[in-house]
C-alpha cells in the first residue's frame, strides 16, 4: 500500500488554532511590556536630568550657550544661582540661574503616549551652587503609564541623593 506524507485537514485546522491562541495570549502581554520599557525610559531620562543639573551646580558650572556672552571674558555670570529642573505634566526644563533669573537651557518633552508626571505640576527643584543649602521642595516625582495604570518614582532626599525607584507600581 501506498500512503503519500500529506497532512490531513485536521492536522491543519489544529496546528492553526495553536498558533492563534498563542498569538492571543502574546500580543496583549507583549503590549504591556513594551509600555512598561517606555515608562521606565521616561523615568531614567528625567533621572538623568535631574543628575545632570545637580553635578553642574555643585561645580558651579555656569559656562553655557544661554547665559549673555560677554565679548571679552566668554559667558559670564554676575551671581550664579544654580540650576533648576522645572516640571509640567507633559514635560520639564533645566535652567540656569544667574542674580536669581532663570534661563532655559533645554526642555525635554514627554514623548511616550499616554505617559506623565502625575506630581502636582507645575513645580520646580533648585540645585544651587555647590549644593549650599540645598532644600528639594517635592520629594518624588511620579511618572505614570494611564494605559497600564502602573507608574514609577524618583526619590529626592533633602540632601539631593536623587534615586529611581526600579519597581512599577500600580496607581489610579
Amino acid at each position: 500500500m501506498d500512503k503519500s506524507k500529506s497532512f490531513t485537514i485536521i492536522e491543519i485546522i489544529v496546528t492553526i488554532s495553536l498558533i492563534l491562541v498563542l498569538a492571543v495570549v502574546a500580543i496583549p502581554t507583549y503590549n504591556t511590556y513594551d509600555k512598561q520599557l517606555k515608562l521606565k525610559k521616561e523615568t531614567i531620562n528625567i533621572f538623568e536630568v535631574l543628575k545632570l543639573a545637580k553635578k553642574k551646580a555643585m561645580s558651579s558650572d555656569f559656562s553655557n550657550p544661554a547665559v549673555t556672552p560677554d565679548p571679552t571674558t566668554g559667558y559670564t555670570c554676575d551671581n550664579f544661582s544654580g540650576y533648576r529642573v522645572s516640571f509640567n505634566a507633559n514635560s520639564y526644563s533645566m535652567l540656569l540661574g544667574c542674580s536669581g533669573s532663570y534661563q532655559v537651557i533645554q526642555t525635554y518633552n514627554i514623548l511616550s503616549p499616554n505617559t506623565s508626571i502625575t506630581t502636582a505640576t507645575p513645580f520646580n527643584i533648585d540645585f544651587p551652587p555647590l549644593g549650599i543649602n540645598t532644600n528639594i521642595g517635592t520629594p518624588t516625582i511620579r511618572v505614570k503609564n494611564s494605559m497600564i495604570s502602573q507608574c514609577e518614582d524618583i526619590s529626592l532626599s533633602s540632601g539631593g541623593v536623587i534615586e529611581v525607584n526600579q519597581t512599577l507600581i500600580s496607581c489610579p
